[in-house]
């Protein structure tokens, strides 16, 4: 019997005591979560997926795996070692993530002007006030900023005893530009030794220089060595520099850098 309008007792109606029924047992045997309770797991999952992105394309498109082939030499980079190479690796995981997870512009890649830095990586980019092996989100100076002014791009793009205008033009074009230049010619003379001779005291540009004026090498170098050029203040694991050897090298236009002395 239920209670009718007004006091009257009267029959009960046998669909609303079915739904009613069903309710309750479906609130009994199903518990219902919080939006905040539903978003904590949702956010976690995406947050992961984000993470895996971030990992599989870097590293597809950047070769961040080859960072464990890289052996620069240790008597020119002694700072250089895997505690070093893993936080440069991370480094750009973490950078490449926020992009993906801030829904930032693809420019951005190249113009951020943050980035995420440990203890270790910070002492290497002469950043102070970061302390500890945990990450955190730091402001770049100018002369860093985006993928390109990161340890991991500009050890990758080096050889273990300098840097390669070269290989950095190369990767420019092959990865970012989308326009790879074309193999070398067989028997390309190799650039001569900083090391040998009258060569001791010359640049990576003074020997460039002298290699592109063989014919058979000029025609796509004029398309790599300017861009490569643009990053030799940046030495072979990636640490700003003002000198290469005995050389000066050309004044950086943009806020102060440090110089090789700090």
């Amino acid at each position: 019997m239920a209670v009718a309008e007004g006091g009257r007792t009267g029959p009960a109606d046998s669909t609303s005591g079915n739904e009613n029924s069903r309710s309750a047992t479906a609130s009994a045997e199903i518990p219902v979560a919080t939006s905040g309770e539903m978003d904590r797991p949702m956010a976690a999952g995406m947050h992961t997926s984000s993470e895996a992105l971030a990992t599989r394309f870097a590293f597809q498109w950047l070769r961040l795996q080859d960072l464990e082939k890289i052996h620069p030499d240790y008597l020119l980079y002694p700072q250089y070692d895997d505690t070093l190479a893993q936080a440069m690796k991370k480094e750009t995981e973490l950078f490449f993530d926020s992009i993906v997870r801030e829904d930032h512009s693809l420019l951005d890649l190249l113009t951020a002007d943050y980035s995420f830095v440990n203890e270790r990586l910070a002492i290497h980019y002469n950043i102070p006030n970061i302390t500890g092996n945990a990450f955190q989100r730091v402001t770049l100076p100018a002369y860093r900023r985006g993928l390109l002014g990161q340890g991991s791009i500009l050890t990758l793009t080096s050889y273990s005893t300098r840097t390669s205008p070269v290989v950095r033009g190369k990767f420019l074009l092959d990865n970012i530009v989308g326009a790879p230049p074309p193999p070398p010619p067989p028997n390309v003379p190799p650039l001569p030794d900083a090391g040998k001779g009258a060569q001791v005291a010359a640049s990576m540009r003074d020997r460039m220089e002298a290699h592109r004026k063989n014919p058979v090498c000029a025609g796509c170098h004029a398309r790599m060595d300017p861009l490569g050029f643009a990053f030799e203040n940046f030495d072979g694991i990636g640490k700003w520099r003002t000198r290469e050897g005995i050389k000066s090298l050309p004044e950086y236009d943009g806020p102060p850098a440090p110089s090789d002395d700090e």
